[in-house]
């Protein structure tokens, strides 16, 4: 028994980051089944049906209008053969790769820092925020792009800090490749900055690692690989018409829109999504170490040592990136939802909250440290409550789908829509369906009189006019029954309306019973 205990002693910092990642993991499947899909995650389960062997046929067959890199959609597929087809298993690989990116955090941490306790800070930070376990809790492909550049950024500079080996310099280049099929945005992310980095490096006559021509040749390579992958990107801001800046963002164009995306990363990073800024209480304190954090950061960055201001720089440049891509790529998403596109920038604005706290006197630190885990677990305590939340696209409840199980009768149909897909029907058809005929919702105008038909329908703000659930409705139909869902804090509303200059939807989800008259 003394041996036992001194052997715990002994070793008791090798068990810091398991438990780490096992309270993380906790907080990861903590609920992860209360919310069904919602409109963005359903293309996973497109992909259930298919075989591993012929996935990639399908896939750039481009039956459905998907724009992403086909990796993430692979790894559902593989653990949704060996596993089970509900909420979790789906979700299964962001929970995973999301502790993957903890572990990586604590990995570049002691890179940086060359000190544990600071990496066991930077990791304890990374798993309270809302905003980590609502990308960990959901089917899409954000987490795992974030993991894949944090890694390859990780043995990038390991090779060119000279403290890698040639096995590094191989896991770089393998990595690379895997970007490229994981993510667009963060793929040209980390060329543009890797790139940057080395040609700063070799105009500067600063010795590398890498020579020009190794340099030269791994490009080509990862560009050889990206290639199959060049139609996805046309697809995407060619033939899906997705306009870049010829299309109008709904908070607006221009610079201005530009630092509000930058703001928004910055808040989702440290408040989450389930924190609103008239949550005083919590908000202003939050605020205080933001603001403490970047004075530091100001303060003492000409006192940095080269990690530190390489991992800062990253982050700025990563917002900054990531803001400036989804304008000009997809200019239809708001402010609201930029922060998940760059994802890659919530574990470098860790190590970059790291990096500042250590310039803070230890009194400081602790409170710093101490306030952000309060704010933090509001937010979480919001979220695994399902309220309070800014994108209420996320928070999709199982109660519209228990209404139409206890309404629904035979001989009615659901229509099949993007809010409710045909993947949706046949995921949840036994449970929640069974008595129920899909049918297209394009051709509702076809059925004969008195046809009912359940019809799920997804409010939003449009550019020029808000777009209610019951705008939705098909014509020559009338209201039998309906379930509103997931209403908007009645405070939101009215700021949403002032930003917006007109009114906002009460509720995101209804599903109707309309019948044909």
């Amino acid at each position: 028994m003394e041996s036992l205990r001194n052997f715990f002693i002994k070793n008791k910092h090798e068990f810091v980051l398991p438990l780490i990642l096992l309270f993380g993991f906790v907080l990861l499947i903590f609920n992860i089944s209360e919310r069904t899909f919602w409109m963005d995650e359903t293309m996973a389960l497109n992909f259930l049906p298919f075989s591993v062997k012929n996935f990639f046929i399908y896939y750039f067959s481009f039956p459905v209008p998907e724009n992403h890199a086909p990796l993430y959609y692979l790894l559902v597929l593989l653990i949704n053969k060996i596993t089970f087809s509900n909420e979790l298993f789906v979700r299964l690989p962001s929970v995973l790769v999301s502790l993957g990116i903890v572990y990586l955090i604590y990995h570049f941490s002691i890179l940086i820092f060359k000190d544990r306790r600071w990496a066991y800070l930077s990791t304890i930070l990374s798993i309270f925020s809302s905003y980590f376990i609502l990308i960990g809790q959901m089917a899409r492909y954000h987490s795992l792009a974030a993991l894949v550049t944090i890694t390859t950024l990780f043995f990038f500079f390991k090779v060119e800090w000279n403290l890698g080996t040639k096995k590094d310099l191989y896991l770089f280049i393998l990595f690379y490749i895997i970007l490229s099929w994981t993510d667009f945005p963060h793929f040209f992310y980390f060329a543009l900055i890797s790139n940057i980095y080395f040609f700063y490096k070799f105009f500067r006559n600063k010795s590398s690692v890498i020579s020009i021509s190794k340099w030269l040749i791994v490009q080509i390579v990862v560009a050889i690989s990206f290639l199959p992958l060049v139609w996805m990107m046309y697809n995407r801001i060619v033939l899906q018409g997705d306009g870049g800046f010829l299309k109008h963002n709904l908070l607006g164009n221009g610079i201005l829109n530009f630092f509000v995306g930058v703001l928004m990363y910055i808040y989702d990073f440290f408040f989450g999504e389930n924190i609103f800024p008239w949550n005083w209480s919590v908000f202003i304190p939050g605020v205080i170490v933001l603001l403490l954090v970047f004075y530091f950061f100001l303060k003492n960055f000409v006192e940095f040592n080269k990690e530190e201001k390489i991992i800062s720089l990253l982050f700025i440049a990563a917002v900054s990136f990531f803001t400036i891509f989804i304008s000009f790529a997809n200019a239809r998403y708001n402010a609201l939802v930029y922060p998940k596109y760059g994802y890659a920038a919530y574990p470098l604005w860790i190590l970059f909250f790291t990096v500042c706290l250590k310039q803070m006197n230890q009194k400081l630190r602790y409170a710093c440290v101490i306030t952000y885990i309060i704010v933090a677990s509001y937010g979480l305590w919001n979220f695994y409550h399902l309220t309070n939340y800014l994108n209420a696209s996320y928070f999709r409840t199982f109660e519209s789908f228990e209404f139409v199980k206890n309404n629904s009768q035979n001989g009615q149909y659901i229509a099949i829509s993007p809010d409710a897909s045909s993947d949706v029907y046949n995921f949840y058809k036994a449970k929640y369906f069974n008595l129920l005929q899909p049918f297209p919702y394009g051709n509702l105008d076809s059925t004969k009189r008195g046809t009912q038909v359940w019809f799920f329908t997804t409010a939003s703000d449009a550019l020029t006019e808000s777009v209610t659930t019951d705008s939705n409705i098909p014509k020559e139909y009338k209201v039998m029954l309906r379930y509103d869902s997931v209403p908007l804090d009645p405070t939101f509303k009215k700021v949403k309306e002032i930003i917006l200059h007109r009114p906002s939807y009460t509720y995101k989800y209804t599903v109707f019973l309309l019948e044909k008259i």
